[in-house]
């Protein structure tokens, strides 16, 4: 399958909620990827949604939304539904290597993708940042669970009512020939230095002055985990045995399930100088790490 480069899109939706030491990064490592990038506030009280007004009065791309729940945010990508995009969702604690992301999107306008309905990268969980160094310590998804959210909304009749938040479940229909399972890993093709789709996970890292720290570090609990829809005592039955699950699965906890897929494999330290080089000033990300890493 080919189309002209013309008929192609690429539109960012962001999900935040109290992100302000990353969210400017996040934005601008991929504002040149995007045609169009819509953030959704889920009641941030940081100072996330002042720094995201302020990049989009400056980029006429970007457009802020408060919502009031989480599964609010799919709304705002429905409608792409059997169009020629590619709707590319992207949380406050994912940074991009605008590198890598500036050769997948001249694929991407030309339909070399066209087919498949995922695309998947590299995603390293990173537990800490040396900005000096340019190197991240972490562990990198595959073999850990990755986070790449980029989806080809052409080969879809439908995709409607998310349980929890935008693009996770609910009620999805292929056109034929299509299904969940067609999906590209594209680290099978490349390694993490030339990868088109490699991102930061942030998730072990403190994303915000309001974040506490806990036993577990800075890890927050996701939306799932805190949906009122799954009780933590059907995650606990679910998820394992009972015996183990009650240890790990007591209310008030950090995310288990972000423990068990995300610290896979062997601690990492990987390079990640491209990831410097988007639209983001080099001295407040150096203020700022300051303070993620504490």
């Amino acid at each position: 399958m080919n189309q002209e480069s013309h008929s192609w899109q690429i539109v960012g939706l962001f999900l935040v909620k109290n992100e302000e030491y990353s969210i400017e990064w996040a934005i601008s490592n991929v504002l040149d990827f995007c045609d169009r990038i819509i953030v959704c506030d889920n009641g941030s009280t940081d100072r996330t949604m002042e720094i995201v007004e302020q990049l989009a009065n400056q980029h006429a791309k970007i457009e802020c939304h408060h919502i009031s729940n989480a599964r609010d945010s799919h709304t705002f990508i429905e409608s792409y539904a059997g169009t020629s995009t590619w709707v590319f969702a992207v949380d406050g604690d994912e940074i991009y290597d605008p590198v890598g992301l500036r050769a997948l999107r001249a694929d991407l306008l030309q339909g070399k993708y066209a087919d498949q309905f995922k695309l998947l990268g590299y995603s390293m969980h990173t537990c800490k940042l040396a900005v000096e160094q340019q190197e991240a310590e972490g562990y990198l998804g595959p073999p850990a669970k990755t986070v790449n959210k980029l989806y080809n909304f052409s080969v879809l009749e439908c995709w409607r009512n998310p349980p929890y938040e935008r693009l996770h479940g609910g009620e999805i229909a292929f056109k034929a020939g299509c299904d969940s399972e067609v999906r590209l890993q594209l680290s099978k093709d490349f390694s993490w230095d030339h990868a088109p789709l490699r991102c930061l996970h942030l998730c072990f890292i403190r994303r915000s002055s309001l974040q506490m720290k806990t036993s577990e570090g800075y890890m927050r609990k996701n939306i799932s985990d805190l949906s009122s829809r799954k009780p933590w005592l059907v995650r606990m039955w679910k998820h394992a045995t009972f015996a183990l699950s009650f240890r790990r699965y007591r209310p008030g906890r950090v995310s288990a399930w972000k423990m068990e897929n995300y610290r896979q494999g062997e601690l990492r330290h990987l390079p990640i100088n491209s990831f410097f080089t988007g639209n983001y000033s080099d001295h407040w990300l150096a203020c700022e790490l300051s303070d993620m890493n504490r």
